[in-house]
C-alpha cells in the first residue's frame, strides 16, 4: 500500500480517552488502597478509616457499582475499550500491521514490569522480606515467568505466582489475536456475521477448556469469559461508527451480555437475581453505561493531565 493510499490516522476520541483514564484510575486506585491497608494493617479495621469507609459504602456498594472496590469495574472498562480500539483498529490496518501496533502497545511495558517485579522479589528474598501477594518466583526456572506472562505457566509448569495482574494482559493477547487473524474485514451483515461467529468460536472453546485437562489447552477458561465481554465493546464500535445500525449493536450487547451471564452463573436463578441482585453483573450493567455515555457525551479535547493519564494507561 503506497503512502498515498494508506488511511489516515484515526483521530482520537475524547470519549475513549476519558474512558481510559478513568478505568486506569478505578484500577490503580483498588489495587493501591488495598496494598496500603494489607500493609498498615487496615484490612482488620478498615471501617475506621473515614474516607475508604464513605466511598465504598455509599458510593461503590450502595450503587452496586462494583463487589471490588471499583478495581473490577474498571478492569471492565478497560476491556471494552480493548474491544472498541481494536476493531477500530483491525478496520483500517491489514493484519500483520494490527497485529505489530498491538503488540507494540502491550508487550514493552510487560517486558518491564515483569523484570522489575523479578529484581525486587529475588531482593527481598536474599535480604529476608517476607512475600508479598504471592511473588515467589522460581529461582531454579526463571524462564517460568515468560510463559506466565503469556497465560501458560499456570498449566504447563504449575503455578509461579509472579505479578499476578497478568492474567489481564492475557486476556488482551488472546483478544487482539482473533481480531486481528479471525474477524473478517467488511461492513453490515458481514461485520454482525463475523462477531457472531467469533462468539460461536468463544464459546465452543470454552467448552473445551472447562471439561478437558488444562495442559491439553495451555488456556485459561475463567479468561475466554473475558474475552467475550470484550466483543461487547466491538458491538458498541459498529454502532458507534455506523457500520451496522445501533438497533443491532443494541441486540448485540444484549446477546454478548446474556451469553457471558450464562457461561459464568449457570447455576444462578432469576428469583436470586431478583431478590439479592449481584454485584459482579452489576459492574457490568454499569460499565456499559459510563462507556456508552462517555463516547456519546465527551465531545471536546479533555485536559492535558486526563489525556495523559489515558495514553500511558496500558503501561500504568
Amino acid at each position: 500500500m503506497t503512502a498515498e493510499h494508506s488511511p489516515a490516522p484515526a483521530p482520537v476520541e475524547p470519549g475513549l480517552q476519558a474512558a481510559r483514564a478513568l478505568a486506569v484510575s478505578l484500577v490503580l486506585w483498588a489495587h493501591l488502597t488495598t496494598v496500603w491497608m494489607a500493609s498498615s494493617g487496615m484490612f482488620a479495621r478498615r471501617t475506621s478509616w473515614e474516607t475508604w469507609r464513605l466511598v465504598e459504602t455509599n458510593v461503590v456498594f450502595t450503587f452496586s457499582l462494583d463487589h471490588q472496590s471499583g478495581g473490577h469495574l474498571g478492569l471492565l472498562l478497560f476491556f471494552l475499550v480493548s474491544g472498541y480500539v481494536g476493531s477500530l483498529a483491525a478496520d483500517r490496518d491489514t493484519r500483520s500491521t494490527f497485529l505489530l501496533k498491538r503488540a507494540a502497545r502491550l508487550l514493552p511495558a510487560m517486558v518491564l514490569s515483569v523484570l522489575a517485579t523479578l529484581v525486587v522479589a529475588y531482593a527481598g528474598r536474599r535480604l529476608g522480606w517476607p512475600a508479598v501477594f504471592g511473588i515467589t518466583p522460581d529461582g531454579d526456572r526463571p524462564l517460568h515467568v515468560v510463559f506466565e506472562s503469556l497465560g501458560l505457566a499456570p498449566t504447563v509448569f504449575g503455578h509461579v505466582g509472579l505479578l499476578f495482574v497478568l492474567w489481564t494482559l492475557n486476556i488482551e493477547y488472546y483478544w487482539y489475536l482473533l481480531v486481528g487473524l479471525v474477524i473478517p474485514r467488511g461492513s453490515g451483515r458481514v461485520a454482525v456475521a463475523g462477531t457472531y461467529g467469533l462468539l460461536a468460536g468463544l464459546v465452543a472453546l470454552y467448552e473445551v477448556c472447562t471439561r478437558v485437562p488444562f495442559s491439553a489447552t495451555h488456556v485459561r477458561a475463567g479468561d475466554l469469559l473475558y474475552v467475550i465481554f470484550i466483543v461487547i465493546g466491538r458491538w458498541i464500535y459498529l454502532g458507534q461508527h455506523k457500520v451496522i445500525s445501533e438497533s443491532a449493536s443494541a441486540i448485540g450487547v444484549v446477546a454478548t451480555i446474556g451469553l457471558h451471564i450464562a457461561l459464568r452463573w449457570p447455576n444462578e436463578t432469576w428469583d436470586i437475581w431478583y431478590v439479592r441482585g449481584h454485584r459482579s453483573l452489576m459492574a457490568i450493567a454499569w460499565a456499559v453505561l459510563i462507556f456508552c455515555l462517555l463516547l456519546r457525551f465527551v465531545r471536546r479535547r479533555i485536559w492535558r493531565p486526563v489525556a495523559l493519564v489515558a495514553d500511558i494507561s496500558y503501561g500504568l
